[in-house]
C-alpha cells in the first residue's frame, strides 16, 4: 500500500481587521466636530499615493505629505501601506501570499497616522480615506493638479518644493482639497536620492509629525518581547531614547543585488538623508561611467558599499565599533559596544554564517537578528518597522547609503538628537 503524502496548506497571512477598526474608532472621525475638524474641516487627500513599493519607500514619502498638511493647517488623509491595489486582501511576492495592504496603525502612531497633536499645536488631525470619502464626496471637493503644482521646480530643493504646496494649501478656503496626478508625485525618487532632502530637516526636525512620532503598539511589542535575547533595556515601555551598549547593522540581501548594480550602472549617490553633513561616510559616485552602464571597477566599488560580502562586513562592523569607542564625540561615561544587532532579509544559513564570523573576533557578547526574532503573523509583516525600533535606538548604526529603510533611520535618529558620527555607512 502506497501512501501519499499531500503538502499542508500555508494559513493565509492577517487581514489586520482589528486595526482597521482601531482606526474606525479614532476620535476625529465624527463628523459634528467643530472646525476644522468634522464634515466643514480641512483636509489634504493626495489621491496617488504610492503603492506596490517597499515600506520606507512609501513612509518617506508620507513623512513628507503629512508635514505638508500640518504646515497647511489640514488634516491629512491616510491611506493603508499598499502593496496590491486590487480587492483582493491578499497578493503574491516572489511566489509568497502576502497582504494586499496593512493598516497604518500596525506600523506607526502618532499625528502622522491618526494620533493628537500637542497642545501647543492644536492641528487637525489626520483621518482615513474612509471617513474623507463620507464627509467629502466627490462633488464637494476642489481638486489641484500635481502636474501643473509641479511645474517651475524641476531640479529645485525639496524646501522649495515643501514651502510652494504648504503656501498654496494654507491659503485655499475650501475644506476638501484633492491632490491628484497620475505618475507625478509632490515628492518622488528624484528628490529622495538627491543631497538637496538636507534642505527639510531643519523643519521636520521641529514639526510634531516626527517630534511626536512613535512606532506602533503592534512594533514596540514585538520589540519588549524579544529584547530579552540581546538588548533587556528594550523591554522598558517606553524604551529608552537609546541603549548605550547596543549597535545595529544593516545588511541587505536577496534581490538587493539587482537594485545596487543599477545604481552602479546610473552612477548613483547616497539617499538624501543618508547625505548629512557630519556623517563620517561620504560616498563620491567614481567617474568613468555613462548613462544606464558603468566600469567593472566602477561596479565592484559600488558592491562594496551596497552588498557587502561577509569577508568585508566583518572588518567593517570592528572598524565602526572602534573609532565610536575612540572618538571625541561619543558621550562621556558611555560604556563599551557589548551587543549587536543585524536587521537583514537574508537567509537564514548566511546570517548564521556571519554571525559566527562576528563572534569570532571576541568583540561581542551577543549577536543576534531579524531571523533570530520570534514574530506573531501580524508582526512579521511590519518586521521593517521593528527592525528600524530597535536601529533608531542603538548607540550606533551602520547601514546602507542607498537603502531607504537605513535613510529613514538616520533621520529618526537626528529627531532623538543622537550624535551625528553615530551614524556609518559600509
Amino acid at each position: 500500500m502506497t501512501i501519499k503524502h499531500t503538502a499542508q496548506p500555508q494559513p493565509l497571512p492577517p487581514t489586520y481587521n482589528r486595526y482597521y477598526e482601531i482606526e474606525r474608532r479614532y476620535p476625529q472621525h465624527d463628523a459634528s466636530l467643530p472646525f476644522p475638524e468634522g464634515r466643514t474641516g480641512r483636509f489634504l487627500y493626495v489621491s496617488n499615493q504610492h503603492f506596490g513599493l517597499g515600506w520606507n519607500n512609501v513612509f518617506q514619502a508620507l513623512i513628507l505629505n503629512t508635514h505638508m498638511a500640518y504646515l497647511s493647517n489640514r488634516a491629512w488623509v491616510f491611506e493603508p501601506y499598499t502593496w496590491d491595489p486590487h480587492p483582493s486582501p491578499y497578493s503574491t511576492y516572489n511566489g509568497r501570499v502576502i497582504p494586499s495592504r496593512i493598516p497604518l496603525s500596525a506600523f506607526i502612531d502618532g499625528p502622522i497616522s491618526g494620533g493628537p497633536f500637542p497642545p501647543e499645536h492644536p492641528n487637525p488631525r489626520a483621518v482615513s480615506v474612509e471617513f474623507f470619502n463620507r464627509v467629502c464626496p466627490e462633488n464637494k471637493r476642489t481638486r489641484v493638479s500635481i502636474k501643473e503644482m509641479n511645474e517651475g521646480l524641476e531640479g529645485r530643493p525639496p524646501i522649495e518644493i515643501m514651502q510652494k504646496y504648504a503656501s498654496k494649501l494654507l491659503g485655499m478656503a475650501e475644506g476638501c482639497v484633492e491632490l491628484y496626478g497620475s505618475l507625478e508625485h509632490p515628492f518622488d525618487w528624484l528628490q529622495f536620492g538627491d543631497s538637496g532632502m538636507e534642505t527639510v530637516v531643519p523643519t521636520l526636525s521641529e514639526s510634531p509629525i516626527l517630534r511626536d512620532f512613535r512606532w506602533s503598539p503592534l512594533v514596540l511589542s514585538a520589540v519588549r518581547t524579544n529584547a530579552p535575547n540581546f538588548a533587556p533595556d528594550l523591554s522598558a515601555d517606553p524604551p529608552p531614547d537609546v541603549v548605550q551598549d547596543l549597535m545595529a547593522i544593516h545588511v541587505r540581501r536577496g534581490d538587493y543585488i539587482g537594485h545596487c548594480q543599477r545604481l552602479a550602472n546610473w552612477s548613483a549617490s547616497f539617499m538624501g538623508w543618508a547625505q548629512a553633513p557630519g556623517i563620517p561616510d561620504v560616498f563620491v559616485p567614481p567617474p568613468g561611467g555613462g548613462a544606464g552602464w558603468n566600469t567593472p571597477e566602477n561596479t565592484a566599488e559600488y558592491m562594496r558599499h551596497c552588498f557587502p560580502e561577509i569577508a568585508e562586513i566583518v572588518p567593517r562592523v570592528t572598524e565602526a565599533k572602534h573609532e565610536w569607542e575612540t572618538t571625541v564625540d561619543r558621550p562621556h561615561n558611555e560604556p563599551s559596544l557589548k551587543k549587536l544587532y543585524i536587521l537583514t532579509n537574508g537567509k537564514t544559513e548566511w546570517v548564521a554564517q556571519l554571525k559566527d564570523r562576528l563572534m569570532d573576533t571576541g568583540d561581542w557578547d551577543i549577536v543576534f537578528s531579524s531571523r533570530d526574532m520570534s514574530l506573531s503573523p501580524e508582526q512579521k509583516y511590519v518586521g521593517q518597522a521593528i527592525d528600524m525600533a530597535i536601529a533608531e535606538r542603538a548607540a550606533v548604526f551602520l547601514g546602507n547609503g542607498f537603502s531607504s529603510l537605513t535613510s529613514n533611520t538616520v533621520l529618526l535618529r537626528r529627531v532623538r538628537n543622537l550624535p551625528i558620527v553615530s551614524n556609518r555607512f559600509w
